[in-house]
């Protein structure tokens, strides 16, 4: 098998780290505290959601998986946030939304069964391997409402967090904000070169400096909050490898 002329380290620590803790956690990285709804018969998406309704519907798109409602209720949850400053709840809520939202839980899915825990694991994936890992990144998409909830989740405070922790956030609402900006700020031609088995530029990726403090901070605030956290330490590794 042909080998990387130089390994992606952004990219490859967000496969380790992400992969490893699917495994190890199963459903931590979606896993929330928010209390239990009565079941509903797939309710339309409102155009504007109470903090209540936010609730509900953030667990029913983390409960199933489902990237394509999250989507749909991404402007619901992006105007919730922006109308009520501070409200703890609708931000825990449009976050784990525009987690679902992103598609990032689908690609490492589906990294891990192209490619594999070990191989990732190995520190030296493939050529073959690395175009597997860009190809189901680049589906991970943060558009502006994602944007806009990710940024004001960057930007907590520490008691901000503590409170956001009660209203059912976790580490792993941080960390996959934090992948998810990252990952969907690398150009989409770096992450096709690679997925035509292309290094260019020695592997680097240009991830922009924007989108770096806003990861950071995110793993910075999770850091403090849950100090023990494996994958909060994973991914704190992954951002001391950035440029």
């Amino acid at each position: 098998m042909r080998r990387a002329p130089s390994l992606l380290r952004p990219l490859r620590f967000l496969a380790v780290a992400l992969t490893a803790l699917a495994v190890s956690g199963c459903q931590q990285m979606f896993t929330t505290s928010l209390a239990s709804w009565a079941t509903r018969p797939n309710p339309p998406v409102p155009k504007t959601l109470t903090q209540d309704q936010a609730t509900m519907y953030a667990q029913e798109v983390v409960d199933n998986r489902d990237t394509a409602k999250a989507q749909a209720l991404l402007p619901a949850m992006a105007a919730l946030v922006a109308g009520n400053p501070g409200d703890e709840g609708a931000l825990a809520a449009a976050a784990l939304t525009a987690g679902v939202a992103s598609g990032l839980d689908e690609a490492f899915a589906a990294v891990f069964q192209d490619v594999g825990l070990e191989a990732l694991l190995s520190g030296s994936p493939t050529v073959d391997q690395i175009a597997a890992i860009a190809a189901a990144l680049v589906s991970v998409e943060v558009g502006a409402e994602a944007g806009a909830i990710f940024s004001v989740l960057a930007g907590s405070s520490a008691a901000e967090v503590a409170a956001l922790a009660e209203n059912g956030a976790s580490a792993g609402t941080f960390a996959i904000a934090a992948a998810a900006i990252l990952i969907a700020a690398v150009p989409d031609n770096e992450l096709a070169n690679l997925v035509d088995g292309n290094s260019g530029n020695d592997g680097a990726l240009t991830i922009p400096a924007a989108a770096q403090t806003d990861a950071a901070n995110l793993i910075s605030l999770a850091q403090a909050q849950w100090p023990s956290d494996p994958l909060i330490a994973a991914l704190t590794g992954l951002i001391t490898q950035l440029p």
